[in-house]
């Protein structure tokens, strides 16, 4: 099979032969180059499908030899804020137009509008059993911790209970400009792979952007 997506004349389907063997030069990549938390890894609650990381993606265009051609959209925003939005193009080396994926960022997500309080530290370490509930019986987990508190990691590398004030607003968005704007390239960077590889059967996406199921117990 062609390391191309798309056959000689892209008016023609695939082959069935053709899509089994893309599929299984995508778990071979997976298999021999890819490496698992820096390529692709698996959220701990969030299914069995791994999720594609943005170096995964670059591994996926170069086996398939696609070009990626981005067009940026900034769009203003109250109080400096703004959104970026993006389209990615992939073309083949030859020039021939495969498929597009879109990813939007914004200075108003909250990982981007808003800093953490401040922290009031205990001496009390998070005890095991709350990383065993926190999933199964997150109620009771919370209650292990006591009111308003919650798991920190120290500068010694220990968790342990801590409280933090409500989130502060930045005062300055700007400072995320450049920021948003990867981020917004890599959602739609990712899209585009997973759409035009065929492999969103075979990986997720975003997942990675979400803090709430990415915070990791104790080894």
């Amino acid at each position: 099979m062609s390391t191309e997506v798309a056959t000689s004349d892209p008016s023609l389907p695939l082959r069935s032969s053709d899509v089994r063997a893309q599929v299984i030069l995508i778990q071979e990549v997976m298999r021999d180059v890819m490496k698992i938390d820096t390529h692709f890894g698996k959220v701990p609650g969030c299914g069995d499908k791994p999720t594609l990381l943005q170096p995964g993606a670059h591994k996926l265009l170069m086996t398939f030899q696609l070009v990626a051609d981005p067009d940026m959209q900034v769009v203003p925003m109250e109080h400096g804020h703004r959104e970026v939005r993006c389209k990615v193009k992939l073309y083949t080396r030859g020039g021939i137009f495969i498929g597009a994926g879109v990813g939007t960022c914004s200075t108003m997500e909250g990982k981007f509008r808003f800093r953490a309080g401040q922290v009031e530290w205990t001496s009390t370490p998070v005890p095991r059993e709350y990383w065993d509930m926190r999933t199964s019986n997150p109620k009771k987990a919370r209650e292990l911790l006591g009111e308003g508190v919650i798991p920190k990691k120290n500068e010694a590398g220990t968790w342990v209970g801590a409280r933090q004030s409500d989130k502060i607003e930045h005062d300055n968005p700007a400072d995320y400009y450049n920021t948003v704007e990867k981020m917004a390239y890599k959602r739609a960077l990712v899209c585009a792979t997973l759409t035009v590889t065929a492999a969103s059967d075979i990986f997720t996406q975003d997942i990675e952007d979400m803090p709430e199921v990415m915070s990791s117990p104790p080894p």
